[in-house]
């Protein structure tokens, strides 16, 4: 094992061995396998914008599609709906590590269990909790949805499973809101915390509220570049680094050069990897391929920051 991946799983010594094997198995696996980064491919983007968004790649609309995908490009894991799982099962056994992708709103014990219950039975690596974030959200989380997603965590802790928070903001979200939530989420012993980040031109996910630039420029806290406010975000909500932090950006893919520009930020700002956007899918497999390998190659310095 990696001396990285070796320290990170220390961070977790918490944690029972069935769900730091799970943990080792995604940071070992793939292209990025080792380094301590990763990349996920999540398959449940039509769940949230409708399956037409695939209508300029058709072939993705086949989940086999993005198995290939992820096996060729030597993906982290992939993130699946039950149904998607269950479509291509035996035919990826073993290829690539999978995350069922769960609700992480209010849902009955009854529900939860049998949730991991199929996670098991499927051989997955651990859950995906999809978080979704109303427009107008105060600066501290509800003890409901706290309680929820601490319900999920130790369900599947119980179970040698990894949890993975993919925490959804929409774009009226301001970055000290986002930063003040996404603390909350790690507080209920998630294992992963994945933060999509709004970050077009229309979006207030990288301006500060009123409130909070005044509390950072009394505070002396930098967050001017985006750089700057990867690094606040993992030293907050990740626990000063010691809990495992991706991010995923909702933006088009209109040039590889933005592309990279983004990652540049990420990962001067010491993030520990990527939770691929649907707008990555939405091309042909060969620029999907392209894309995928070379935020990867900044991810772990093969190209120069």
């Amino acid at each position: 094992m990696k001396p990285r991946v070796r320290e990170i799983l220390n961070w977790y010594s918490g944690d029972n061995l069935g769900t730091l094997t799970q943990l080792a198995r995604l940071l070992n696996h793939g292209y990025l396998g080792g380094s301590g980064k990763l990349l996920l491919i999540p398959m449940d983007h039509g769940l949230r914008q409708g399956g037409q968004i695939y209508s300029s790649c058709p072939d993705a609309y086949d989940p086999g599609y993005f198995l290939d995908l992820a096996s060729d490009v030597g993906a982290s894991a992939v993130v699946t709906p039950v149904g998607s799982l269950q479509s291509f099962g035996r035919d990826f056994i073993g290829e690539v590590p999978c995350l069922l992708s769960v609700s992480g709103g209010g849902a009955a014990q009854a529900q939860v269990q049998s949730s991991i219950l199929l996670a098991l039975e499927s051989g997955c690596s651990g859950i995906s909790l999809e978080i979704y974030f109303e427009p107008k959200i105060e600066y501290h989380l509800d003890d409901y949805l706290l309680g929820v997603i601490k319900e999920w965590v130790i369900q599947a802790r119980s179970k040698g499973l990894v949890t993975v928070a993919r925490c959804h903001f929409h774009p009226d979200t301001f970055y000290d809101q986002v930063v003040s939530h996404c603390y909350g989420v790690i507080q209920t012993g998630v294992h992963i915390l994945s933060i999509q980040w709004p970050i077009d031109s229309k979006s207030k996910g990288l301006e500060l509220s009123p409130q909070g630039q005044a509390f950072y420029q009394k505070q002396g806290i930098r967050v001017i570049s985006l750089a700057d406010k990867v690094k606040h975000a993992i030293q907050v909500a990740g626990l000063n680094a010691r809990r495992v932090v991706i991010f995923e950006f909702e933006e088009k893919v209109d040039s590889t050069f933005d592309i990279s520009e983004n990652v540049k930020q990420l990962a001067q700002g010491g993030a520990f990897g990527c939770m691929m956007s649907h707008h990555f899918f939405n091309q042909t497999r060969e620029k999907s391929i392209l894309n995928i390998r070379a935020i990867q190659n900044l991810l772990i310095g093969k190209v120069p920051l």
